[in-house]
Parts: structure tokens; C-alpha cells; sequence
């Protein structure tokens, strides 16, 4: 007689639950994996960085995302700026997600998983820190983001910029940006009616949008000056002999513009922004500002007739660069901040 043993197979349940723990251990090991890189790019100036929020209304503008003729323009800022060491309290990447995660599902542009993922994300950040006094005032820039995406999501650029010693002041457009609270206490949900208008009429629309941007950024401007609009915090800490605006794709065309239309803004820097006027204007017959003028882009080439735009409108240096990899589709932490 043989003493060979035979491997008999193992029971079916003890299968099912050595399968459940494999899969339990690969989902730990994905989440672990995903959660060391939820932290955005550590930045490299030599001051840290602080962050304040401010909600204004100009009671000069009607809201037109909106049906009641009462309701007033609203600008939702957050600011970034150098710190002084030792103050505050740690920030929470995008404050308020309590309040607006849930319009930012509604909105269409984020799941509810990549919204819950959103808070585990990371910076080194301060929540109302002291302004660094070893300097009176700091240069100011302003941000306005792309379509649809909350000025948050470029925290990685404004705390670079607020390490070396800028004030950045991010601009969450209401109802052009994903989902922002607004001076009345409600949440603002992107306004996506002009993406579902007929072709020939986007444009128009566009252009109409760039405008409300730039108005929204001239009743920011004038407010700076005011100490009891900006707070105890930032009063008398913004150099605005040295004023500057920055975008993203329709933020880009929008710094563009903005210059044009106020010379308090010293110099602009268009990332990304390309419509009818090239990267200077949402409208074809619009002009290069007359300001230092910078623009940034990760595409290879400028369509045809952005191109002979830049060429034929610009009166001072325009820089053009690669400045994402390929693949990207934005200089936002979206990108970023996949493993």
C-alpha cells in the first residue's frame, strides 16, 4: 500500500474567505499607496505660508446666474501669504468642503469618492498665521482659475508663490467655479446652461463669462485699499505699486484682459488660455495688454489663428513655453496628486 497523500482542495467557504482577505489586503495596500501621495508639492521659499478667507458682495452688480433681480455679485477669495512661524493653526486643503462637497457632485466636475479623497489631502499650510513681518508690504497676485475648477485647486502654485514672498489672492468666480460659498451664506453651483447652448452661440457666451470675471476682479481691486475690507490681518500688507494677475485657461484669457482694462494690474501671466483673440482676449478683434505680458502653455503649437493674433497684436515680448507634461491636461492638484 502506498503512503502517498493526496492534496484534497480546500472547502469552498475557506476559498471565498482566503479570496475576501487577498482582496482586503490589495485594497489596503492601494488606499495606503494613494494616501502617502495625497499631499501636494512641497514648496521651496523661505517663508511659511498662512491662509485667510474673505466673502465680499458688490451691491453695484446684480447676480445673473440668478433668478431674483435682489440677489447681488458675490467674489469668494482665499488668500495665501507669507507667514510668520509659530501662528495659526493647520489648514485644511479646501476649506469648507463640508459646505460645498455636496455641490461640488452636483456640479458634475467631481465624484463623491475623488470629494472624500479631497479631504485627506495635505498641505503645510497655516489657518489665520501672522503675516512674516520682515518685510512692511509683499508684492500681491491675483488668481483666477479655469472654468469650472474651484481657485483651491491650485494651492500648489498660490503656496509656492506665498513661500517666496507673494500675497496671492485666489478669485472662486460664483457659479463659473465648481461649488463656493458666497456672501449670503449659500452655496454657488457652477452655472453649466452656456455649455449645453447651441455651438454658434458659445462664444458669445465665453466672451460674456471672461467679462464677468474681469468685473469681478476691478471690485476686488478696489477694495484692497480698504483696511476694513481686507481685515486686521491683511491691512497695510499688500505692496499694490506691485500688482500682478495670473490665470488658468479662461482665468489666463481673463488676467489678459484684465490688464487691458486696468492699469493698476503692473504685469499678467495667461497659462493655458486661448480663445478668439488668442491668449489675449475672448473676442477676435481684441489687443495685447500693454503690460508685461507672459504666456504659458503645454500645448506644442498655437492654433493657427491664435498664432497670427499673438503676432500681429503684441507690442512687447511674449514668452511661450511648455509647461505641463503631455499627459496632463492641467496645472491643477488633480494632476498632481495621482500616485
Amino acid at each position: 500500500m502506498s503512503d502517498t497523500t493526496t492534496n484534497a482542495p480546500l472547502p469552498k467557504r475557506q476559498q471565498v474567505l482566503y479570496a475576501l482577505i487577498l482582496i482586503g489586503v490589495a485594497v489596503l495596500a492601494f488606499v495606503g499607496s494613494t494616501f502617502l501621495h495625497l499631499e501636494i508639492p512641497e514648496p521651496t521659499g523661505e517663508f511659511e505660508v498662512g491662509r485667510t478667507s474673505l466673502l465680499w458682495s458688490d451691491d453695484s452688480r446684480q447676480e445673473e446666474h440668478t433668478a431674483s433681480p435682489d440677489d447681488r455679485r458675490s467674489v469668494t477669495l482665499t488668500v495665501w501669504y507669507p507667514a510668520e512661524p509659530g501662528t495659526g493653526q493647520p489648514a485644511e486643503y479646501i476649506e469648507g468642503l463640508d459646505d460645498i462637497g455636496p455641490g461640488l457632485v452636483a456640479s458634475g466636475e467631481l465624484g463623491r469618492l475623488e470629494v472624500w479623497g479631497i479631504g485627506l489631502v495635505r498641505d503645510d499650510v497655516w489657518q489665520e498665521a501672522d503675516v512674516a513681518t520682515k518685510e512692511l508690504r509683499y508684492p500681491t497676485v491675483l488668481l483666477s482659475p479655469g472654468n469650472a475648477t474651484n481657485v483651491g485647486f491650485y494651492a500648489s502654485i498660490a503656496v509656492e508663490l506665498a513661500s517666496n514672498g507673494f500675497i496671492v489672492v485666489g478669485v472662486d468666480h460664483p457659479y463659473q467655479v465648481a461649488s463656493t460659498l458666497i456672501a449670503d451664506g449659500s452655496v454657488a453651483i457652477y452655472d453649466a446652461r452656456g455649455d449645453m447652448a447651441p455651438l454658434d452661440q458659445r462664444p458669445a457666451i465665453t466672451a460674456s463669462k471672461i467679462q464677468e470675471r474681469v468685473e469681478d476682479l476691478r471690485f476686488i481691486v478696489s477694495r484692497f485699499s480698504d483696511g476694513d475690507a481686507v481685515g486686521q490681518l491683511l491691512a497695510g500688507r499688500m505692496d499694490l505699486s506691485h500688482l500682478m494677475v495670473m490665470g488658468h485657461s479662461n482665468g489666463g484669457v481673463t488676467a489678459s484682459e484684465a490688464c487691458g482694462a486696468m492699469q493698476e494690474l503692473k504685469a499678467c501671466l495667461n497659462i493655458d488660455g486661448q480663445l478668439a483673440g488668442g491668449p489675449f482676449s475672448a473676442n477676435a478683434d481684441g489687443r495685447a495688454p500693454d503690460q508685461p505680458f507672459m504666456y504659458l502653455t503645454k500645448e506644442p503649437a498655437q492654433h493657427p489663428k491664435s498664432f497670427r493674433a499673438s503676432r500681429s497684436m503684441v507690442r512687447g515680448a511674449i514668452w511661450s513655453r511648455s509647461l505641463l507634461h503631455p499627459t496632463s491636461h492641467s496645472p491643477t492638484e488633480r494632476s498632481l496628486l495621482r500616485g
